[in-house]
């Protein structure tokens, strides 16, 4: 038979002399790393740990202020001196303590739910990384053992 491409002539053998030839040795196969229940683990820990960290860094942001100093001096700057004078002298007299006001007491209850809600996160996110390590330390053991 000749080749189209190159012209050169290649001998085939006929159909029934095909059971005649000499097999060749066979190849070993490459074995592909299967995904194991270690490598889900590492995987699903690593995720655990990176979302919950992330939400806990979130949660554990500063609380905005209810009333900023700009604020404060910019009304005191337009009030009467009057109202100025009769709130200085009600400020004077009184001591230091006072009730919170209701948006202070909200803000507070919510900065308390934050804490307490990151530091579950902050939890959840060290166990994650626990189980990834110990994923990652049962894959490469495996793999350090079969390469033996």
């Amino acid at each position: 038979m000749t080749c189209p491409s190159c012209g050169a002539t290649v001998a085939v053998p006929r159909l029934g002399e095909l059971a005649r030839l000499q097999t060749a040795a066979p190849r070993q196969a490459t074995v592909a790393r299967a995904w194991t229940a270690a490598h889900a683990c590492l995987l699903g820990g690593a995720a655990v740990a990176a979302l919950a960290g992330a939400a806990a860094f979130f949660f554990t942001t500063a609380p905005v202020s209810v009333m900023d100093e700009a604020t404060i001096r910019r009304a005191v700057a337009e009030a009467p001196a009057r109202d100025v004078f009769q709130a200085w002298l009600s400020l004077s007299r009184s001591g230091v303590a006072r009730p919170a006001l209701p948006e202070e007491e909200r803000l507070q209850k919510i900065a308390q739910s934050s804490g307490q809600i990151a530091v579950v996160l902050k939890a959840v996110a060290a166990i994650g990384a626990l189980v990834a390590a110990t994923a990652a330390f049962v894959a490469w053991s495996r793999s350090a053992a079969g390469a033996s």
